[in-house]
């Protein structure tokens, strides 16, 4: 059975103006540059996540190096843990697939589920 995700239409330059505009709820989100995604993440607030990638407070290396070139980004609203956790499992073996979620640095432990990537 796959589940059902409804995407933000708009792939939107990653920058705080932006991801304001974004509802302090619960969802996922992929983070791209011209040669794919290179991130997969979910979150109980995709705001405040999202928030932190831009900020000083991000540990991630690789994250941080990437954004100091165009990145974009897309999200959907999913408020059941669940649903999120199962559905960024899904994304990750997707796009790991393309450029590897070169700045996941460890697999999803729950198990995926198919959801629309569109």
């Amino acid at each position: 059975m796959m589940l059902s995700v409804d995407w933000n239409p708009l792939l939107c330059r990653f920058n705080e103006e932006q991801v304001k505009r974004i509802p302090e709820k619960g969802g996922i989100y992929r983070l791209s540059n011209t040669e794919g995604v290179f991130y997969v993440g979910q979150s109980d607030n995709l705001q405040r996540r999202l928030l932190v990638h831009l900020s000083d407070k991000e540990e991630n290396k690789c994250i941080k190096k990437k954004l100091n070139y165009q990145v974009y980004f897309r999200f959907a609203l999913l408020e059941d843990k669940k649903d999120r956790l199962c559905a960024e499992s899904f994304m990750y073996y997707h796009y790991k697939k393309e450029i590897e979620c070169e700045c996941n640095d460890k697999e999803p432990s729950e198990l995926p589920c198919e959801i629309n990537l569109l």
